[in-house]
């Protein structure tokens, strides 16, 4: 029997609310590590920035984690890489022929 695709339940604390999911066992490491990664960034908001209100906090961790997830796309773009690769590709061929 796969176990990889048993569905587990779980419990993750996200802010001040406590949520409960459904998740095959090889994604509860990745939904427990998303839960802690917004609740260091609400906490890292809380302390930088005190007397807000939490909607506030919760705003601007949402604003926070569009913002990478925009940045991350936006370096998806792998055609410098292909052209550098290209690059180094005939200067490797160059040498190769010169030896």
């Amino acid at each position: 029997m796969d176990n990889s695709k048993e569905k587990l339940p779980i419990h993750i604390m996200i802010g001040r609310e406590n949520y409960a999911f459904t998740v095959e066992r090889t994604e509860e490491a990745t939904f427990r590590n998303a839960a802690r990664i917004i609740n260091e960034r609400l906490a890292n908001y809380e302390q930088k920035y005190p007397g807000q209100s939490y909607e506030k906090y919760l705003s601007i961790t949402l604003l926070d984690f569009a913002i990478f997830n925009l940045r991350l796309e936006a370096n998806k773009d792998v055609e410098p890489v292909i052209e550098s690769v290209k690059q180094l590709t005939a200067q490797i061929q160059d040498y190769i022929q010169k030896i």
